[in-house]
């Protein structure tokens, strides 16, 4: 419901937006396979397991990035994210699963003009984060924190439901992970 809801409903993403999915445990997964149920054409894949970002181009992700010191080849991970996008201009949308401060502040800096980052991943309590707020304001980034999809729970597991009968929600392969 987190991972779906938040690719669905908060960010409605559009077939030509470039989406960035960082982290691929239950949500992100189920966020990778929302956007392909939704056609978006290019779903950027991140981990630091090799494992998990096979698993999610399986589910629909179309590039991975492994983010481990070895997978980033020597640059920061918002460099790694914007190289992999169309034109390298970065994601139009991507989903911070962490629970890393640094990782979130990554991906605020690998967004498109415009971008939206949409934070699901908890972060330390009390934590901060440090923003050039004239560069914020410039390229026109937004932050949204959501919770469970920001979606009612009646509405949101029926439609679910039926994503796992007709095989856009393998949870099955998920659980294997």
């Amino acid at each position: 419901m987190t991972g779906a809801g938040a690719i669905t409903h908060v960010g409605q993403c559009k077939p030509d937006d470039v989406l960035g999915v960082v982290g691929l445990g239950g949500v992100g997964l189920a966020a990778i396979c929302a956007a392909k149920s939704l056609g978006v054409k290019t779903i950027i894949a991140i981990d630091l397991l090799a494992s998990r970002i096979e698993l999610a181009k399986g589910m629909g992700a179309t590039i991975g990035l492994q983010s481990d010191k070895d997978g980033l080849d020597g640059k920061d991970l918002q460099t790694a994210i914007k190289e992999l996008t169309p034109e390298k201009l970065g994601c139009t949308h991507i989903l911070d699963t962490s629970p890393s401060i640094a990782v979130l502040d990554a991906c605020l800096e690998a967004l498109r003009n415009n971008g939206t980052v949409l934070q699901v991943g908890v972060k330390p309590v009390g934590g901060k984060l440090e923003l050039d707020l004239l560069q914020h304001m410039v390229h026109g980034r937004r932050l949204v924190g959501v919770i469970e999809g920001d979606r009612d729970p009646a509405e949101a597991l029926p439609e679910l439901v039926e994503w796992c009968k007709n095989g856009t929600l393998p949870v099955g392969q998920m659980l294997k992970e």
